[in-house]
């Protein structure tokens, strides 16, 4: 047990060592940077996201502490469910956000609140159908109305991963097909539930849309700091496939270590090439906000390249791995069981979230994730 939490922990700080040393080389941070909360609110939010995995990787935790968690979120799960009630009957401004006023339950943004109760959502589905509980199912599907109020695509999206992994790999084929019914009932839901949500889901596939990504595709010299213009509505999708296509010119420029972490958002960069390693953004206009290039895998390999994304993703699939091992050797029916199969639906929420926002770095996201990850690894 102790080898593999503190391999874990090491790869966490290894990751942590290549960002600031790339961040320092290329002159993007400096030490004033760690000591300013300005920091923390941008680039550094990804030193914030892990904490929770050094913290579990110290930490003594015991079966019965899984009980108390488990009502620690019906408790969550309960107070979410309150707030998302009086959204639905009152629509307060407090507990909405975002142009349409979608249900935020007092978070800052819709991609956070979805994801959290989409976690809710997974643990209590997961240990109810394992289980048998019936609450449990409740208060899963209860969650599953507040992510469809949130209006975050990506979240939904990465339920709907999370549902095939399971139905293909975790239940029998009864199983599957009342996970297959239940799908269907929350797919008519949508629209009953919020009409908003269920209308930009189904727009991503028109062919609007679609033509509308083909034209954005042609605009390949756009960069952070220059005026974008879209041919269409869906100014969320093609915001994206712009940043995406800058993420890609960047990281092909300088593949094994990226431009340099935190020049993502510096405008007016200068780069320079140094043989065998790449080309590096050593000199350009500091800014200092939380936009990223609405992709994990691509920031990363622009900012850090090869050897950061490396780092990244060997920290959750370890995670995964390591998951998948306990439930193998647990007692099915059991909560432990439930648990670790909980974790390997949550690591595949993630990635699937995290192909279309910055998911592994944002702190609203990935510490509720990695809280809830860490207490299953300090299990062993």
């Amino acid at each position: 047990k102790i080898w593999i939490v503190d391999w874990i922990a090491l790869v966490v700080l290894f990751l942590y060592s290549v960002l600031l040393l790339s961040g320092f080389l290329v002159g993007s941070i400096d030490l004033n940077d760690l000591i300013s909360p300005s920091f923390y609110l941008g680039d550094g939010r990804v030193f914030l996201s892990y904490i929770p995995l050094l913290y579990f990787s110290v930490a003594t935790i015991r079966p019965n502490d899984l009980e108390k968690f488990l009502k620690l979120l019906v408790y969550l799960a309960i107070t979410i469910f309150s707030l998302f009630f009086i959204w639905f009957v009152a629509r307060p401004n407090l507990l909405s956000g975002g142009a349409a006023g979608n249900f935020h339950a007092l978070m800052t943004s819709h991609h956070g609140a979805g994801a959290l109760f989409s976690i809710v959502s997974i643990f209590f589905f997961i240990i109810g159908f394992e289980m048998k509980n019936k609450l449990y199912f409740v208060l899963a599907t209860f969650m599953l109305l507040a992510v469809f109020s949130t209006a975050s695509r990506s979240s939904i999206l990465g339920l709907a991963v999370c549902a095939f992994w399971y139905g293909m790999t975790k239940v029998s084929y009864k199983a599957k097909a009342i996970m297959a019914l239940y799908c269907l009932i929350a797919i008519v839901a949508m629209p009953l539930v919020s009409p908003h949500t269920f209308d930009r889901s189904k727009a991503i596939f028109s062919m609007d849309a679609v033509e509308s990504i083909v034209a954005t595709l042609d605009n390949t010299n756009w960069e952070p700091g220059l005026e974008a213009t879209y041919e269409g509505r869906e100014v969320n999708v093609l915001q994206r496939v712009l940043h995406w296509s800058y993420s890609i010119k960047r990281f092909l420029d300088s593949p094994l270590f990226g431009m340099g972490f935190g020049r993502y958002n510096d405008v007016n960069l200068r780069f320079s090439e140094v043989s065998l390693l790449g080309t590096f953004a050593t000199r350009g206009t500091k800014i200092t906000n939380s936009s990223t290039a609405h992709n994990s895998i691509f920031h990363m390999l622009s900012e850090t390249g090869i050897i950061g994304l490396f780092s990244m993703l060997l920290i959750w699939s370890g995670i995964f791995f390591r998951s998948r091992n306990m439930s193998a050797r647990s007692i099915k029916g059991s909560l432990e069981h439930a648990y670790f199969d909980v974790c390997q639906a949550v690591v595949i929420f993630i990635v699937t979230g995290a192909m279309f926002g910055h998911w592994f770095a944002a702190p609203s996201i990935a510490i509720p994730a990695l809280t809830l990850l860490g207490l299953g690894m300090a299990l062993d």
